[in-house]
């Protein structure tokens, strides 16, 4: 038998297949660990979208939505807007990103990279809105509102040269406890903040 101490076509295309698959893993994982960095697609943290996005983007977008967004309050044909630090609003941003953070290392980075190959997203539950408020202060500036809104009602007046009255015009008042639980609905709300 005579044996050939050079390598086939057979073994180059298989050294070469193995090579390039290969090159294809460590890139693909060099992708992975660099996507482990950011939020996972889909995830949501007080009803705002933070998939893609790292921590920083997150939080600013965060604040953006709930802090600098006043809420719009309608009286009558009257618009008024209260800002969210109005009513003192703190939304606990910092404990919410760490419930985020939670969501986004809790999956294996194997089992991670082995789905991120496949194409399927990590699973993820979305992050419920912390906040408080102080009602008083709210309540107060709802009063505001209602002083510089209301009108009272006028009753018929008479009229001097004539037998006849003018007719009276019914007021307007702002029932402050039925309007406090729909303006603080809004105050919790990511957008649609009337």
């Amino acid at each position: 038998m005579n044996r050939s101490s050079s390598a086939g076509l057979g073994q180059w295309i298989t050294v070469t297949v193995l090579v390039v698959v290969s090159l294809f893993l460590l890139y693909k994982l060099y992708q992975f660990a660099g996507a482990r960095s950011y939020y996972p697609v889909g995830l949501d943290v007080a009803g705002v979208d933070v998939g893609g996005m790292t921590r920083e983007q997150a939080s600013e977008i965060i604040t953006n939505r709930y802090l600098d967004a006043p809420i719009k309050l309608f009286h009558g044909e009257e618009t008024f807007e209260i800002g969210p630090p109005r009513a003192e609003f703190t939304p606990a941003v910092e404990a919410m990103l760490l419930e985020a953070d939670f969501q986004r290392t809790q999956q294996d980075f194997w089992a991670g990279f082995w789905g991120y190959l496949w194409g399927r997203p990590v699973e993820v539950e979305p992050v419920e809105l912390q906040a408080t408020h102080n009602r008083e202060m709210l309540r107060e500036a709802l009063r505001e509102i209602s002083s510089l809104a209301d009108q009272p009602a006028q009753p018929p007046q008479p009229v001097p040269s004539t037998l006849s009255f003018q007719y009276g015009s019914a007021g307007t008042a702002t029932n402050i406890e039925a309007s406090l639980p729909n303006v603080e609905a809004a105050l919790y709300r990511p957008n649609n903040r009337e």
